[in-house]
């Protein structure tokens, strides 16, 4: 595969005359937030796509999705997990019609088996409390579940690292089990399967069939994509093209 066929499909744009967007709402928020590098001492690899990810992400729900520019909230490289626990809990708490979190990284089950999205703070989950490393998914859940808003999605194009190392199953299936009424999870691969980011490639690999997907459209969907939509036509693309196939 090609640069080009994993680089975002950009042509004119018509303005949209149709029902209102999700995410055209006077109460929604988005973060979208990505750690693609560490502090010198981290065993975990650069992830140099994720600049990019991130910012034409947010770009994409903004120019596609309806998003006001105001209400999107952008944190590359977080310093800390406190950097980025706080971003969560201030659009959580602005929120009241739809709230997005989308995290592109590593995620990394630390030894209180629990799953963390990694900053770049994160070193070594096993040396110290890994809260002050990495975020931890319970505290997440918790700033989510607080929220006001009347629909939660949450996005995460991270693998599952840890499993490969003997770690429980469990803090993953925490992950897949534990939304509630109203709230919406898909992430890139199941519990055992790595995300995928491929060495010169603008996009992760399911962040950019994301991007495609927005971008061009669907000539077998719907002109406005439901959250279900989204996901069953990745589901269906990114197997076709040798990726793991998201979980919903």
């Amino acid at each position: 595969m090609t640069d080009d066929e994993f680089a975002t499909v950009e042509r004119p744009r018509p303005r949209w005359n149709g029902p209102p967007l999700l995410l055209s709402s006077g109460g929604a928020r988005v973060l979208v937030a990505g750690t693609g590098t560490h502090r010198p001492e981290s065993p975990l690899p650069a992830v140099p796509a994720v600049p990019a990810t991130v910012a034409d992400v947010g770009r994409c729900l903004v120019e596609r999705g309806g998003l006001a520019p105001a209400h999107l909230t952008v944190r590359l490289d977080p310093a800390t997990p406190a950097d980025l626990g706080q971003a969560l809990d201030r659009l959580a708490q602005e929120a009241t019609s739809v709230l997005m979190f989308y995290y592109v990284g590593h995620g990394l089950i630390g030894p209180d088996s629990e799953l963390h999205l990694a900053t770049r703070a994160t070193v070594d989950l096993g040396r110290g409390a890994p809260g002050y490393q990495a975020l931890p998914y319970g505290v997440v859940r918790q700033i989510l579940s607080a929220s006001r808003a009347e629909l939660v999605v949450v996005v995460l194009d991270c693998c599952f690292a840890g499993r490969a190392h003997g770690a429980s199953s469990q803090a993953v299936e925490r992950v897949f089990d534990s939304m509630w009424q109203g709230a919406y999870l898909i992430t890139s691969s199941s519990r055992d399967e790595n995300s995928w980011a491929l060495p010169g490639v603008r996009h992760t690999a399911f962040s950019g069939a994301l991007l495609r997907l927005l971008n061009a459209g669907d000539p077998a969907g719907p002109s406005v994509f439901t959250l279900d939509h989204v996901y069953h036509s990745l589901a269906r693309r990114l197997p076709d093209a040798g990726f793991p196939r998201p979980r919903p």
